[in-house]
């Protein structure tokens, strides 16, 4: 067994279509929407992509692409991998 490690997007367009497009990487293991309360004052609810790598570094490349096309911004990247 091997660690998986998470990466987080709040998408730009429909979560469900962005999830479709995130899926396509090869390195993917596990990929789902999940409901979180939006802040400030957290009373609304917006879906985020939670996705899950074997490899690290291909957590920030998935991350940079959805920002170089625009469909979708980083959120939760703290702590990062050590």
């Amino acid at each position: 067994m091997s660690v998986r490690y998470r990466g987080y997007i709040d998408p730009l367009i429909d979560a469900g279509r962005l999830l479709k497009r995130v899926e396509e990487h090869p390195s993917i293991e596990r990929i789902l929407i999940e409901e979180w309360l939006k802040p400030p004052y957290y009373r609304e609810l917006k879906k985020v992509i939670v996705f899950e790598t074997r490899p690290p570094e291909d957590i920030r490349k998935i991350h940079e692409r959805m920002e170089f096309v625009g469909l979708g911004l980083r959120v939760n990247t703290y702590p990062g991998p050590v």
